[in-house]
């Protein structure tokens, strides 16, 4: 519990510095536009799978078998040890299922991973490209359409619900910006799509309100930790016993895309009398676990470090 609440704090503080730098460098008007290559990177950083609110990867577990059928006595401190062990796992975080993709992308992006301004153009490439889709889809209406023709349209032909948030909420509506759409549907100008497309991806992901991303850190984990031998007292036995898990479970804290820490529970068998030859009869335990893992998503980050991005 120390280790993961000082990942929080870590974490924590060091986005803080960075968000407010980038801040202060957007507000000033000197945030350096993306080139292609430095999007890309950004990208391959920006721990896609993460950003699906789903990760997994391998671990190293440290386990403790603590109960034989029901009795607490094989856990006692002279009669079983800790042992580590490797463990694939997959790990579920259903915070990420509630935001928009650009801002499943900030938060798999941010917060002790990579730095803010990686989670910055990563997130506003995913806005951008959304608002491209979506001018490009109004610009099949046709160029004389009316306002409020325009406003059904918005309404009723985009897909999801980008064009109610551009006509925006009853009594609220953004007038302002459906008019400089129509204006533009009637005299196209290359400036002016430009600065439509910005505002509309401003209705996707604002950078000045960057979702809460804490939350989606947290998650549920599933793994099978190998097979492995340790000291216990089975059956009046005391000796090294081959442990075999079947099922692990429990809790994550995903502080960013490359890791996990994973805390809960396994179940599996003492296997009694294993030989080479022989299979062994199970005995059931249950235990403790907790383990460090490293997500699939750091693959695609060496892949970007190794290209010099």
């Amino acid at each position: 519990m120390r280790i993961v609440l000082s990942l929080v704090l870590l974490s924590g503080v060091a986005l803080a510095e960075d968000a407010m730098t980038l801040r202060e460098a957007a507000d000033a008007g000197t945030l350096p536009a993306p080139n292609s290559a430095e999007e890309t990177a950004s990208r391959l950083r920006s721990g896609r799978l993460l950003s699906l609110g789903v990760t997994g990867g391998a671990a190293l577990a440290v386990i403790t078998p603590m109960f034989e059928d029901g009795s607490p006595t094989v856990n006692n401190a002279t009669t079983a040890t800790v042992s580590p062990a490797p463990m694939p796992y997959l790990a579920l975080l259903p915070a990420y299922w509630g935001y928009r993709e650009a801002a499943r992308t900030y938060c798999a992006s941010s917060w002790g991973g990579g730095s803010e301004k990686d989670a910055y153009i990563s997130a506003n490439a995913v806005s951008r490209d959304a608002a491209e889709l979506v001018l490009a889809a109004i610009e099949t209406f046709p160029h004389d359409v009316s306002v409020e023709d325009l406003k059904k349209r918005l309404r009723l032909e985009l897909e999801g619900d980008l064009g109610q948030r551009i006509l925006g909420e009853p009594g609220h509506e953004n007038d302002q910006l459906v008019g400089e759409i129509h204006r533009y549907l009637q005299k196209p100008d290359l400036e002016v799509r430009k600065r439509l497309v910005a505002r509309i991806a401003l209705l996707d992901w604002d950078p000045s309100r960057p979702a809460l991303c804490w939350i989606s850190k947290f998650g549920v984990w599933l793994g099978v930790p190998a097979a492995h031998e340790v000291r216990a007292k089975v059956q009046g036995v005391n000796a090294n016993q081959t442990y075999r898990p079947v099922v692990a479970f429990g809790i994550t804290f995903v502080p960013n895309a490359y890791v996990s820490v994973l805390l809960g529970a396994v179940f599996g068998n003492f296997m009694i009398g294993e030989t080479t030859d022989t299979k062994g009869t199970p005995q059931p335990a249950w235990g403790l676990v907790i383990g460090l893992g490293g997500n699939l998503d750091i693959l695609p980050a060496l892949a970007a470090l190794g290209a010099g991005k």
